[in-house]
């Protein structure tokens, strides 16, 4: 059940029907760009799914365009609204668990995908030898730009079963790319809520680990179309201070997994050393507990390199905050790395 803070409204279709896929769109006073979502949505050749938009108290009339969709729409409609502000990893927790599939498609509310995208998504999720599935997440491919140009780099082959960090750091694939996930996966690594803090957490902590266990598809094929226009974005911030803990996680877990690919990317890691030593600055963290919650003797010699750098960057960013008359960070202290990871789930195969 929904916790007692969201609203939770069903579409015309039976609850006790399982569609193939969850559309999961969350949204925040974007009335004016989720018709884009639901055009597209309409438009689907392939029509076993659930749409689950998940509202992050919007004040616009976000709710009753949502109702207006619910009683045309030819597939199952879910509203769930949160009444306080939960922030987007908040939305991301609830959709996983209020999934009613066993396959999760999550998409922004301004952008597009062709008619064929769902059937598309389907047919190369099957095309993994059944044996072999629980192996996998699910099915990653290609987004364009509105012009018609493909959104940073494709896939080395047409067709490679990989993880996020080889595809990030052997084959430099980092743009924008989409599909469809095991809901069951992503509900064992969904992000966790922090009391006290409810910003940008960067979404590759999640993909990061769920790569350590299981495998993606990656397909050369163009299906979502990546909008520029937009306005009102949920979590993300150009203030470092203002989201430390969540960029802090990240880099953390950065050093914990992804030192073994440090000879093809070691300036980019040094990057990131130096990141999660900046934004500990940022939190109040000494130097001597950065050291303690360092995941191992790699990452430390790393951070220890970089840790002069870190210091002249965060104080340069503290100096701004202070001409902004904004609050320092308040340190969660409730992450750390040996302890706050969800465990990963070993697949029954692999």
């Amino acid at each position: 059940m929904p916790p007692p803070e969201i609203a939770d409204a069903d579409g015309t279709a039976a609850a006790s029907h399982r569609p193939y896929f969850t559309f999961f769109t969350p949204t925040r006073n974007r009335a004016h760009l989720i018709h884009r979502t639901w055009e597209s949505l309409k438009a689907q050749t392939f029509q076993d799914f659930e749409w689950l938009v998940v509202d992050n108290c919007s004040t616009d009339e976000t709710p009753e365009l949502i109702a207006k969709w619910q009683a045309e729409a030819p597939f199952p409609v879910r509203y769930i609204r949160r009444e306080t502000d939960g922030g987007l990893p908040s939305s991301y927790v609830i959709a996983f668990t209020e999934a009613r599939a066993a396959q999760i498609i999550t998409m922004r509310d301004a952008d597009t995908f062709v008619p064929n995208a769902l059937e598309r998504l389907r047919f190369h999720w099957e095309s993994i030898p059944v044996e072999q599935r629980d192996g996998f997440v699910g099915v990653s491919v290609n987004v364009a730009h509105e012009d018609g140009r493909l959104m940073g780099q494709p896939f080395p082959r047409d067709v490679i079963d990989s993880d996020p960090g080889e595809m990030d750091y052997r084959y430099k694939v980092k743009s924008e790319k989409w599909g469809c996930q095991r809901t069951d996966v992503l509900r064992a690594h969904a992000p966790k809520p922090t009391p006290g803090y409810n910003g940008y957490v960067p979404e590759g902590v999640m993909w990061r680990r769920i790569g350590q266990r299981y495998r993606t598809r990656y397909v050369n094929e163009t299906l979502r179309t990546y909008h520029q226009n937009m306005t009102g974005r949920q979590s993300v911030t150009d203030r470092p201070w203002a989201s430390a803990y969540g960029v802090l996680v990240d880099a953390s877990d950065a050093l914990r997994y992804d030192l073994k690919w440090f000879s093809h990317a070691p300036i980019h890691l040094a990057w990131l050393a130096s990141k999660y030593g900046r934004l500990s600055f940022h939190l109040g963290r000494s130097a001597a507990r950065q050291w303690a919650l360092l995941p191992g003797t790699g990452a430390r010699l790393l951070w220890l390199a970089t840790l002069p750098y870190a210091w002249l960057r965060y104080r340069a960013e503290d100096r701004r905050r202070i001409a902004l008359r904004e609050p320092r960070s308040t340190d969660p202290d409730l992450f750390s790395p040996s302890s706050a990871e969800p465990p990963l789930p070993t697949p029954a195969s692999q």
